[in-house]
C-alpha cells in the first residue's frame, strides 16, 4: 500500500472518529452519573454508536470514491456529529424500561443502517464495473429513490429517535430531510449532471429524490 493510500485510509479513519468519540465521551461523562439512566438503554445506544461508527467508517474507507466539494464532506459530517451528540444527550436519564416501541427504534435503525451500507456499495460498484448509469437507476435499490443512502441515513436516525423517548425531538428526521432536500441532493443533482449530462436529467425526471414511491 502506497504513503498516499495510507495517510488516505487514516483520514477517513479520524473523520469517523470525530463522529463517533465525542459522543462516547458525552455517555461516559460525570453527566450520566448525576441523571440514571435505564441500563437496556444504555446498552442500545452505544451499540447503536459503535455500529454506525463501523459502519461510516467502513463506507469512507473503501467505498467513498467521488470527488466532491468541501460543502459536500465536510456539511453531511458535522450535521451527522451534531445529531448524534444531540441523540445521546437526550437519551440521558430516560429510565422507561425496554419496550415494544424500543424493539420498532431497532428495527428501524437496523433497516436503515443496511439500506445505507447497500447504497453505498452499490455506488461504489458503478465505478469498478462501469455500469451504465441508466441501468444502475432501473434496478436494485437505486430504482426506487436516486438518494437511497441519504434515505437509509433518515431511517436509521429516526430509530435512534424513537430510542431517546424524547419528544423534543422527534421532528429532527424531519428537519434533517429537509436539510438534504434543500442543500445535500441539489448540489448531489449538479455534480451528476454535469457529469452525465441529458442522460442524468432523465433519470431524475423518472425516479424519487429521496422517499420510496413518495417523494
Amino acid at each position: 500500500m502506497s504513503f498516499k493510500k495510507v495517510i488516505s485510509v487514516f483520514l477517513k479513519i479520524l473523520e469517523a472518529a470525530l463522529i463517533f468519540l465525542p459522543a462516547a465521551i458525552i455517555f461516559y461523562s460525570n453527566l450520566p452519573k448525576s441523571t440514571p439512566m435505564d441500563e437496556g438503554r444504555r446498552i442500545i445506544s452505544i451499540f447503536f454508536m459503535i455500529a454506525y461508527f463501523l459502519g461510516y467508517s467502513w463506507i469512507q474507507i473503501f467505498f467513498s470514491k467521488e470527488k466532491q466539494s468541501i460543502f459536500d464532506i465536510l456539511f453531511p459530517v458535522y450535521m451527522t456529529a451534531l445529531f448524534i451528540y444531540v441523540l445521546v444527550l437526550s437519551s440521558i436519564g430516560c429510565m422507561i424500561p425496554i419496550g415494544s416501541l424500543d424493539y420498532l427504534a431497532i428495527f428501524l435503525f437496523s433497516s436503515g443502517l443496511v439500506i445505507m451500507f447497500k447504497a453505498e456499495f452499490k455506488k461504489y460498484s458503478i465505478d469498478v464495473t462501469g455500469e451504465n448509469i441508466e441501468v444502475f437507476y432501473s434496478k436494485g435499490l437505486y430504482r426506487f429513490s436516486r438518494n437511497m443512502d441519504l434515505f437509509g441515513q433518515l431511517v436509521l436516525f429516526s430509530g435512534w429517535v424513537i430510542l431517546t423517548r424524547n419528544s423534543h425531538i422527534f421532528m429532527a428526521p424531519v428537519l434533517i430531510g429537509i436539510i438534504y432536500i434543500r442543500r445535500v441532493i441539489p448540489n448531489r443533482d449538479d455534480r451528476l449532471t454535469k457529469k452525465y449530462g441529458e442522460t442524468y436529467k432523465k433519470i431524475m425526471k423518472r425516479t424519487k429524490k429521496l422517499i420510496p414511491f413518495i417523494y
